[in-house]
Formats: C-alpha cells, structure tokens, sequence
C-alpha cells in the first residue's frame, strides 16, 4: 500500500504542476483587460 500512495503521490503531484502551468499559460494568454473591456 505505501508503494501505491508514494506512486499517486508521483503521478498527481506532476499533473497538478502541469494544470497550474496551463491555467497560467492561460490567463497570460488572454489578457485581462480584454475581459473587462467587454
């Protein structure tokens, strides 16, 4: 069991970098005062 809890730990913890990144990549993406101009 302590294998498959350090293996989600493994597995989750890069997919939740890569999610925080895309969010960022995101927002950068499309520039605030775009949003609220409209």
């Amino acid at each position: 069991m302590e294998n498959a809890s350090s293996f989600m730990l493994r597995v989750l913890m890069p997919m939740a970098l890569a999610a925080i990144s895309s969010s960022r990549i995101a927002i950068q993406a499309r520039p605030m005062r775009e949003s609220c101009s409209r």
